[in-house]
């Protein structure tokens, strides 16, 4: 993964510029169905995410359960 110098923070939140390989979420899911699930995936069980403890940390889990999930 390559780093992004030109990154600044807004609203609490720390935002990058990049060009994205998908621009709609099905266009990525059906490549991802098409070529299985890719080797640098790492499985994570979110069942322990009430023990997180930092403020970014909630901030992804909350992006994940609510933003991202529910279109999967």
């Amino acid at each position: 993964m390559k780093k992004n110098p030109q990154y600044f923070e807004k609203d609490g939140f720390l935002w990058v510029k990049t060009i994205r390989d998908y621009s709609f979420f099905e266009d990525f899911l059906r490549e991802i169905i098409r070529d299985k699930i890719p080797n640098n995936l790492k499985i994570v069980n979110i069942s322990n995410a009430k023990e997180i403890k930092t403020v970014s940390g909630k901030r992804c889990v909350y992006v994940l359960l609510n933003m991202i999930l529910p279109f999967t």
